[in-house]
């Protein structure tokens, strides 16, 4: 029997991203290093790093009245 939740579309994201996200979620970042190398740990670092930092900006914005 097939798993109901891997029919639900996911966000258009690259094809190796969910692989990369796989290994770092149950194998952690050296898991992910030895896999997939230093520099693909590095970009999920900055993604990640990114994604964080415009969580904070926008509601500071939003407050600051720079975005409406």
């Amino acid at each position: 029997m097939q798993d109901s939740s891997q029919n639900v579309p996911t966000t258009s994201a690259p094809k190796g991203w969910k692989a990369y996200r796989k290994i770092l979620k149950e194998e952690g970042v050296k898991g992910l290093v030895q896999k997939a190398g230093w520099k693909v740990a590095v970009l999920v670092f900055l993604f990640f790093l990114v994604k964080g930092l415009a969580w904070l900006a926008v509601p500071y914005l939003i407050a600051k009245g720079l975005l409406r």
